[in-house]
């Protein structure tokens, strides 16, 4: 059985009818490099998973979170997170202490705002959080050099962000079904002067396209 053997580096329990994290997973601290619990009903995470210092992919999506746990913000060395389909309402401060992390995918929540610790993130590349309850995001996000999409469609959002024309990587913005009544010259000027093509906003409209199998 792949759950007893302590040196794979991948463990698959998505649908396994989860309400708790299994003990014997934490046998698997030293090679545990992908761990996927979706689609269980998983409420909390123990503090010990944070033991788990090898891991770099964790997929935790359409489980029964109202609160992220903060023991995802100890896996120092998580490079994808996907925790959508969830009932939580904000992310941690701490989330920033995941310098690693290149994917960070939390959409159809119930988030109210992100974190403005986010901005620190040098090494995102994916943001998604679509389908959540957001009415602004973090002025300082154009400090994520790295970010190539930036997925906010389905929130409250009235405004962009200036700092939004300095993302240099960006290829996908989406902010469809937001409040945004149009994009500011500023940013769309920018944008363009990075390749992206930008259509009118609308409450209907979508900026650029959502990234090609990232589920939100």
């Amino acid at each position: 059985m792949h759950f007893l053997n302590t040196d794979i580096h991948e463990l698959n329990l998505s649908q396994a009818a989860l309400v708790d994290i299994p003990p014997l997973l934490l046998r698997h601290t030293q090679h545990l490099q992908a761990l996927n619990l979706a689609s269980n009903r998983i409420k909390m995470l123990p503090d010990e998973l944070s033991e788990l210092k090898m891991l770099t992919n964790l997929t935790l999506d359409n489980n029964g979170f109202k609160y992220f746990p903060e023991a995802v913000c100890s896996l120092v060395n998580l490079e994808v997170l996907h925790f959508s389909r969830n009932r939580f309402e904000a992310l941690p401060a701490s989330i920033c202490d995941l310098t690693a992390l290149q994917q960070l995918v939390v959409g159809s929540n119930e988030l109210l705002e992100l974190p403005s610790e986010l901005v620190h993130m040098a090494s995102l590349e994916i943001l998604v959080c679509s389908n959540n309850s957001l009415k602004a995001l973090p002025e300082g996000l154009g400090g994520l050099q790295r970010l190539r999409v930036l997925d906010c469609g389905c929130n409250d959002i009235a405004a962009l962000p200036a700092s939004v024309g300095m993302l240099k990587a960006l290829e996908v913005l989406d902010m469809r079904i937001n409040e945004v009544a149009g994009v500011p010259e500023a940013i769309s000027s920018a944008l363009r002067t990075h390749g992206i093509l930008l259509e009118p906003v609308t409450a209907t409209n979508a900026v650029g396209e959502v990234a090609e199998g990232v589920e939100t």
